[in-house]
């Protein structure tokens, strides 16, 4: 999927993704919504340690 993400593709937990990360979804509307919760919440989880640590991550 990396590579249709990069032909303008992406999946729908990638998509609420971007929207938690704008902050227009809570993180429970995301993760009740998530075709995988695990992954999903994985990618939340990552996300957050890194803006805590201030490192760049991409998604």
């Amino acid at each position: 999927m990396g590579r249709s993400r990069e032909a303008g593709m992406q999946t729908f937990d990638q998509s609420l993704f971007e929207l938690y990360e704008a902050e227009l979804i809570t993180y429970e509307d995301a993760l009740r919504n998530a075709d995988s919760i695990n992954d999903l919440r994985l990618r939340i989880k990552l996300y957050s340690e890194s803006a805590a640590t201030g490192t760049r991550w991409k998604a």
